[in-house]
């Protein structure tokens, strides 16, 4: 049984920046957060551009899949990122703990103090035998009320956890398609394909 059951669904999917946060960390499954939409509502100073944050579908971040003009491109409705998919880790309370500081997360502190929440979600394991499993996620507290947008290094990153765990196909191609702000000057992996 899972110590801590852990939802990523941003470069934490990815394997080598999971082990580098919680060196116990072991790969559970692929998630899928029903009702739940993917977006970016801040800037990071590591990634040097956005970084993945979900938020409930129907709420007043929902509409955030605008350009960076603030024109509407395409419909909340027609986003390819809900339900948000992802990747379940067990984590030992070592690694927990390590995470929280990664996120910027302080247990007990006050809620306008963090940069990230801990929530609590349903998610569904996805496999032979569908589950639905309590895990926990972090949401962006201080979310812009509009669109920001990733590097390409950091997407790469994003994307290529996916594809190392199976996430569905359909779903790492609408990560692709995210519009980023170009090459990351500190990342050579080159444009997402």
């Amino acid at each position: 049984m899972a110590e801590h059951l852990y939802f990523a669904y941003g470069s934490n999917m990815n394997q080598a920046e999971m082990l580098d946060q919680c060196p116990s960390a072991r790969f559970v499954g692929c998630g899928r957060l029903n009702g739940w939409r993917l977006v970016f509502t801040r800037d990071s100073a590591r990634w040097l551009g956005a970084v993945a944050d979900i938020v409930k579908v129907g709420s007043e971040f929902d509409t955030l899949a605008l350009d960076p003009a603030g024109t509407h491109r395409t419909t909340p409705a027609a986003c390819p990122l809900s339900p948000v998919r992802g990747v379940l880790w067990d984590l030992d309370g070592a690694d927990l703990t390590a995470l929280h500081a990664a996120q910027g997360y302080t247990p007990g502190g006050p809620p306008e103090e963090n940069d990230s929440a801990l929530v609590k979600l349903d998610v569904l394991l996805v496999g032979a035998m569908t589950q639905r499993v309590s895990a926990l996620a972090f949401t962006i507290v201080h979310k812009e009320k509009r669109h920001r947008m990733p590097h390409d290094g950091y997407m790469q990153v994003v994307v290529n956890g996916a594809r190392q765990h199976g996430v569905p196909d359909d779903y790492v191609h609408a990560l692709i398609a995210v519009d980023t702000l170009g090459e990351d000057p500190r990342y050579h992996s080159g444009h997402l394909t």
